[in-house]
């Protein structure tokens, strides 16, 4: 009989929201040299490493055919990864982990725009990311059971009703990407105390919550090579609905984040699609869009 452990599980964290904000843009806002701009939204609507697509308008709010001048492109509109400093000030970055980092010098140049302009800023879903420093999860599904007995009934009678799930997460807490791996690759437990407190955008996410990780081998199995080559996990819409902190003066700092979910619930089983290619010192080979690695496809 086949044993795993629970070091097979992960979860994969995606920001993601639906609401669109409105702004105006104004030569006034940028700071071409700090490659640096500001524009009014609220504290807390968004947070370094989110993604964020914006777009010129025009005054009756449709898409104008004129460039996103200050952010150097001829379209008008882009996709970017966002650093948001304590004052509100943002700069674009192409990858996450460069966001994360929040550099001068890798930030994406601006020009100061040519005239003032209304633009839309909507929090696009992002790439999947490794939640770190994980003590231990846990997740639940539930299916109420809707009575439905009859007068003169002998017996009670019951037919499913709608699913709902949840469950709650221990990290160690940690706030700041160079202590995560120093490439900024994992998800910090620091940015689900974040997402609580989004009053505009609300705590929802998207998760994959594994059960067991491709390549994960359990004990005692007759085909460990065959178990290892697939992946079982949760896939999940959720909200953050309570975060807490544990201290402890002779223990490490916890996290504890509790969430429920607001849609379907799927439990999905996946054989790998592809092996990650390695360079010569093992490394691995980053896509220029910073969305991901190179993979060579499997013939499974």
């Amino acid at each position: 009989m086949a044993v795993y452990l629970g070091s097979a599980g992960i979860i994969q964290l995606t920001r993601t929201s639906l609401e669109v904000f409105r702004s105006t843009m104004d030569p006034g806002d940028v700071d071409v040299s700090a490659r640096r701009f500001s524009f009014d939204f609220p504290n807390g609507t968004f947070v370094t490493g989110d993604r964020l697509a914006i777009a010129r308008l025009n005054a009756d709010g449709s898409l104008s055919n004129q460039p996103l001048d200050f952010a150097g492109t001829s379209y008008p509109d882009g996709l970017w990864f966002v650093n948001v400093d304590p004052l509100g000030g943002i700069r674009l970055y192409s990858n996450w982990g460069d966001a994360l980092e929040g550099g001068r010098n890798t930030a994406v140049a601006l020009s100061l725009p040519a005239t003032t302009y209304d633009i839309a800023v909507k929090l696009e879903e992002g790439i999947p990311h490794c939640l770190g420093q994980i003590v231990q999860y846990t997740v639940s599904t539930e299916r109420a059971a809707i009575d439905v007995t009859g007068l003169g009934d002998a017996f009670v009678e019951q037919v499913s009703g709608l699913i709902s799930g949840g469950g709650s997460i221990s990290c160690l807490w940690d706030w700041r990407p160079s202590v995560c791996g120093g490439t900024g690759e994992q998800e910090l437990p620091h940015y689900l105390h974040q997402l609580i407190l989004r009053q505009q955008l609300g705590s929802e996410f998207k998760a994959s919550l594994f059960i067991k990780q491709d390549g994960a081998t359990p004990i005692n199995d007759n085909l460990p090579d065959l178990a290892s080559r697939a992946a079982l996990f949760y896939g999940v819409t959720a909200l953050v609905t309570k975060v807490g902190m544990t201290f402890d003066p002779a223990g490490a700092l916890i996290s504890e984040i509790d969430f429920v979910t607001t849609g379907e619930i799927s439990l999905r089983y996946q054989p790998p699609s592809a092996f990650l290619i390695l360079q010569e010192d093992r490394d691995r080979i980053r896509l220029e869009d910073g969305s991901g690695f190179l993979a060579q496809e499997l013939d499974v």
